[in-house]
């Protein structure tokens, strides 16, 4: 399923009405209102919430789900796992220094200080300590 912005708006469209009726027959509302009367704010937010809640719970039930951004980078999860596309630069790290880069020079796998980095002319170990070409 492709998730740009077309199809976000499209999807709140089509699932306003469910949720607007969820909203009406409830029997009762969040402890800010007041006696089940909603005022315009509120009644935004309510609706807006309900919308997001039918939204994630219909993405939860797709097969797929894919982000794509207007350059063609995407991330697609799906029964196969995880499928990253970048049109640039690719970089995951974490909080634990451990790191993967795919660029024009190649790819590089980190741990803090330790490294091996795989060029399109060698591949070299915590920064040419041992180095294949």
């Amino acid at each position: 399923m492709g998730f740009d912005a077309e199809t976000l708006a499209q999807l709140m469209v089509d699932k306003l009405p469910e949720a607007w009726n969820q909203i009406k027959g409830a029997n009762t509302f969040p402890g800010w209102v007041q006696d089940g009367d909603v005022d315009s704010k509120k009644d935004t937010l309510v609706v807006f919430l309900a919308i997001t809640k039918a939204l994630f719970a219909h993405l939860a039930s797709a097969d797929s789900l894919t982000i794509s951004d207007a350059h063609n980078n995407s991330i697609t999860l799906d029964a196969n796992g995880i499928k990253v596309v970048s049109h640039g630069n690719l970089a995951i790290s974490d909080a634990h220094q451990n790191s993967v880069t795919l660029d024009a020079n190649g790819a590089a796998i980190a741990n803090g200080a330790q490294s091996i980095v795989v060029s399109p002319t060698s591949v070299s170990v915590n920064d040419g300590a041992l180095e294949v070409t």
